[in-house]
């Protein structure tokens, strides 16, 4: 049974013969993951009632896309999480009986919530394989962003802020925008004035991210598509795992530096006050890779970057927000008032999404600043 759930392959289970009606397939059949949060336990299997007699169902399970972000581990801890296959079968025995398996989200370097589908087709498995019914036969796992701050693709950012709603009651909100510049432009993203960071971006020619810059106490990190390089050690390229601190763990500040195939965290600490950064590389399908930035964690208030940062985030996030919802649900166009102005603003998704975001021009959340005024060389 292991081997299934560690491998997520799909199944032969030898349950009953019955009618195609009976209640079987994912229970619950939709869950909600966090990126890097818990675990969450799904059952498969019969969901109600017994099947008498002896039939083998022979199952599969198909996970497009899910492969990278979507790990399973068997209730025994001892064994890994492994990725689930897209597509592929496995052998159980399995009689009158669920099997659990847990499901957690791996961070994915992209900066928006994403829901991933795991579809299972039975059959009864004698003589011939005959289609079988299933009642929960696609297990749907929503996982949600866990960002305080990210600015990715063509550069879009997303971040929160604090404010009132048309009640006047205390309310976080996410805002989002667009950064329209010109080949080479460097701007700072985010500074902590008390740790002594900043983050200074550089546009390419299609307005990707093509270099990345990080300046800390401790010295600098640079980022480009092909290297990254430190100023406390030789450059290295991406695709190798590794880990260091620079530093000691004992002091402050320190840096605890995780590399995977295709981000670098940075979790920096000072004695009061730390900053968690990831870089992600992402390959576009034409050949050419960009950088994403996406600020895990810096000393804030229910995500809002507080008072001691600077930056573009910084100067967005400690502002006074009035925020109005749409009169119409049906109607995404609102309004938001910043430091006593209206501004246009539209309501980005459906009601119910998670990651819902008050979309507006960075113009009008800067006004009377904007981007060229946090210019910034590498």
């Amino acid at each position: 049974m292991n081997s299934f759930i560690v491998g997520f392959s799909a199944l032969v289970l030898c349950i009953a013969s019955s009618s195609a009606q009976h209640s079987f397939g994912w229970n619950p059949n939709l869950i909600i993951l966090k990126e890097a949060g818990p675990a969450v336990k799904v059952e498969l299997g019969l969901i109600a009632n017994s099947w008498p007699g002896g039939v083998f169902v022979k199952c599969k399970a198909v996970a497009p896309k899910a492969k990278k972000f979507i790990h399973t581990r068997a209730p025994n801890t001892a064994l890994k999480w492994k990725p689930v296959p897209e597509n592929s079968v496995h052998v159980i025995p399995f009689l009158n009986k669920k099997i659990s398996i847990f499901f957690k989200a791996v961070k994915d370097g992209k900066c928006h919530d994403h829901t991933y589908k795991i579809k299972l087709t039975c059959w009864k498995f004698v003589l011939k394989n005959i289609p079988i019914k299933i009642t929960n036969s696609v297990l749907t796992i929503k996982v949600k962003n866990t960002e305080t701050g990210s600015m990715c693709d063509d550069p879009h950012l997303t971040q929160k802020v604090s404010g009132i709603d048309e009640d006047g009651e205390s309310v976080t909100k996410d805002v989002c925008y667009d950064l329209y510049g010109k080949s080479g432009d460097q701007m700072e993203l985010i500074s902590d004035n008390v740790l002594g960071t900043s983050i200074v971006f550089e546009l390419r020619d299609d307005y990707y991210i093509g270099k990345v810059f990080y300046a800390t106490k401790l010295g600098y990190f640079n980022f480009t598509t092909d290297t990254i390089s430190t100023s406390k050690s030789s450059s290295f390229k991406w695709k190798k795992e590794d880990s260091f601190v620079i530093g000691e763990k004992e002091k402050y500040p320190h840096a605890i530096i995780s590399k995977n195939e295709m981000d670098v965290l940075i979790e920096y600490y000072g004695k009061d006050r730390s900053q968690s950064i990831r870089i992600a590389k992402i390959q576009q399908s034409f050949g050419k890779s960009y950088l994403n930035i996406l600020i895990e964690k810096s000393t804030s208030f229910k995500g809002v970057f507080d008072e001691h940062h600077g930056g573009i985030f910084g100067l967005i996030a400690n502002q006074d927000y009035e925020f109005y919802e749409p009169v119409q649900e049906t109607i995404d166009l609102t309004v938001v008032k910043i430091n006593g102005r209206f501004v246009k603003a539209f309501l980005t998704g459906k009601p119910g999404d998670t990651d819902r975001c008050y979309s507006m021009s960075l113009g009008d959340l800067m006004f009377p600043k904007n981007a060229y005024s946090f210019q910034k060389s590498l």
